[in-house]
């Protein structure tokens, strides 16, 4: 079995709608990506959110999906496959395999394959603080998302590469556990999960470009943290308007919300891991984890200087006529 285990954010969905596209072929060598539901998401995240307590957006992205039978579809594709190779994949189940024993998932099988991908922890704060802004989940500034207990609980336990690393080497040993980076000279999440099943050139790379977890802008961000919303399920009706209008007069398309002082500290905050995850690979290296942030920091906004702007009153004007309130 071949575990796709994540981390969030590492380009799980690219990986999950390539291997449903091509499920065919990878079948023709022998490689069974279980098919648990028919949409380009993992095959294992079905199963991962009916154990989960906030089911919010899965139900908005799926209506027609009943959670309750994900655990007996996911058992019956394993039952059923006769394929000497199978491959499940859940960005979640890294978090989960640590909180639940889920090793009923695997304990069938000859060998366990754990493929684990990792980047730049700045790049992945920033991306999931945007992303989770767009699903209605925050509405603080990105300086107080670092400073908030939620970051310090729950977010910053995911960028412990070493502690991930060490759970799944005390699990099925270090010979079983690949790490993955996505960075420069890395390659994509796609050809390198295709090169470590031996099918590079086996399998055509090629697949629609559609890019469903692009990140809000800076502007967008900020009118999306803003936006008045009664509850989770009603910000996600209107958020795609939120930022489909933002786009239009966004004056800051290229510039970001973490300053250098901000990348700075995030880098000195996992010194101590980020040493002892090197001490336990070979392939991802320290210039890897920490790539010169320089360029893409400097030129921070912060959501004050954007509130401030002609351009985010004319966003709130034209909002307004949508009965989307910007307070």
């Amino acid at each position: 079995m071949h575990l796709h285990v994540g981390l969030p954010k590492c380009g799980s969905s690219a990986l999950q709608g390539f291997l449903r596209l091509h499920r065919a072929t990878l079948l023709e060598h022998g490689i069974d990506y279980l098919s648990t539901i028919d949409r380009p998401i993992g095959n294992l995240t079905p199963f991962l959110m009916s154990l989960s307590t906030n089911q919010t957006i899965f139900k908005h992205s799926n209506p027609d999906f009943d959670l309750d039978t994900a655990g007996t579809t996911l058992r019956t594709a394993l039952t059923e496959s006769t394929s000497p190779q199978v491959i499940l994949s859940g960005e979640g189940l890294n978090a989960a395999a640590q909180r639940v024993d889920l090793s009923f998932l695997w304990d069938g099988f000859d060998q366990v394959v754990v493929h684990l991908f990792l980047r730049p922890r700045v790049s992945w704060i920033a991306s999931h603080y945007t992303q989770a802004v767009k699903t209605g989940k925050y509405t603080i500034d990105f300086p107080g998302f670092l400073a908030s207990k939620t970051f310090e609980k729950n977010i910053s336990k995911v960028m412990n590469f070493a502690d991930h690393g060490s759970f799944w080497v005390n699990q099925l040993g270090r010979e079983n556990v690949r790490f993955y980076f996505l960075g420069q000279g890395h390659g994509n999440t796609v050809e390198q999960f295709m090169e470590a099943l031996e099918l590079t050139g086996k399998v055509s790379l090629n697949m629609p470009k559609k890019n469903i977890n692009a990140s809000p802008s800076a502007f967008a961000t900020c009118a999306l943290a803003s936006v008045q919303r009664p509850d989770q399920k009603t910000f996600l009706e209107t958020s795609r308007q939120v930022r489909r209008v933002a786009a239009r007069y966004d004056p800051f398309p290229k510039r970001g919300l973490v300053s250098p002082e901000m990348a700075h500290r995030i880098t000195e905050r996992y010194a101590q891991d980020t040493q002892r995850f090197l001490a336990m690979q070979t392939g991802i290296t320290q210039a890897d984890l920490e790539p010169d942030f320089s360029e893409v920091t400097r030129d921070a906004v912060s959501f004050d200087e954007i509130r401030a702007t002609d351009a985010f009153s004319q966003l709130r004007d034209a909002l307004l006529k949508r009965n989307i309130i910007l307070p």
